[in-house]
């Protein structure tokens, strides 16, 4: 690999912290294979689609088998960029083992939790595979997605507002109701984490910067229009994303609630014409990709054969 190619890659694991310590990197792959759990990596990648399918929610950081599956779709995103070539021995030699452990190629490539880490497998037991040619605006499209991911494996206050709607609770429920009675009440939530005597938690600001990131991913989309595969790896591979639905239908329920405040001046005019254009230009469209991206049950395993299996299969029955 090339210095810059290194760099670049030192870059992209500088975004993942230890599961142990989210401040602290990966500094070597050598111990980014290190951190992946002891014993049956299979094992533990059944144990994660159990628990998926199950309706558990899984952190968007810290756990070690959902990092290293994390580390693998957007290290795939980051070839299809051509910020980094996976096809170099030092990249290949260590994440194949990992994923040859987890043998996350059996979910298949359209899985909704493995199918972006089984697309870097696939490549990298392809020995046909050659780096792309270098793509400035791809190039930078990933930087701007590496900025997005760590902010994003670093906000505790998103996790807490994406738990809430993952299994809400008669307490985080009425701790929203409250918050959303008033300006007042709204900012107290936001800036004390309290409304009157009831610890609020981060809610509140988590429901903003939920907001803010999904504005940033998507000008990161709209970066990626001429490229479809990498843009369809980066939806799959940003987990956080494929619960939009959920976060419309609570934004939306904010706006309504504000729209009942008692406000100085009843022109909310402009107000409301910039938030439907950002729903219809920015979170609706996202969702349609996604509806796309799987037109079946998401979390079923069962799925098309690949072009490599089609390919395998017309060639030797």
């Amino acid at each position: 690999m090339m210095p810059q190619g290194e760099i670049a890659l030192a870059r992209l694991r500088s975004v993942f912290g230890r599961p142990t310590d989210l401040n602290e990197p990966w500094p070597t792959m050598a111990e980014l294979r290190a951190e992946a759990p002891e014993g049956d990596l299979r094992s533990a990648a059944d144990d994660r689609e159990s628990r998926y399918d199950n309706g558990e929610w899984l952190p968007l950081a810290g756990d070690p088998v959902m990092d290293v599956l994390d580390f693998a779709g957007t290290l795939e995103f980051a070839h299809m960029c051509t910020f980094v070539d996976v096809t170099t021995s030092s990249v290949r030699d260590d994440m194949s083992a990992i994923l040859r452990g987890m043998d996350v190629r059996r979910f298949g490539m359209h899985h909704r939790l493995f199918g972006p880490a089984a697309r870097l497998q696939v490549r990298l037991d392809s020995s046909q595979d050659r780096a792309p040619e270098l793509d400035l605006a791809a190039y930078a499209s990933c930087e701007r997605f590496l900025v997005l991911v760590r902010s994003v494996r670093r906000d505790a206050s998103l996790e807490e507002f994406l738990r809430h709607l993952h299994a809400p609770s008669p307490e985080s429920e009425s701790i929203a109701e409250s918050a959303l009675a008033s300006p007042k009440a709204f900012a107290e939530a936001l800036v004390r984490r309290r409304v009157g005597r009831t610890v609020g938690g981060r809610f509140v600001e988590g429901g903003l910067r939920a907001l803010e990131h999904v504005s940033a991913f998507g000008r990161i989309l709209q970066q990626l229009s001429s490229r479809p595969a990498a843009r369809a790896q980066c939806l799959g591979t940003t987990r956080w994303v494929h619960v939009l639905p959920a976060i419309r239908r609570e934004l939306e329920r904010w706006v309504r609630r504000m729209g009942e405040w008692p406000l100085p001046s009843p022109d909310t005019w402009d107000d409301e014409n910039r938030w439907v254009s950002f729903m219809r230009g920015t979170i609706v469209s996202i969702e349609g990709e996604l509806e796309q991206l799987w037109p079946a049950d998401p979390r079923t395993t069962s799925e098309a054969l690949s072009p490599e299996e089609l390919l395998m299969r017309a060639m030797f029955g």
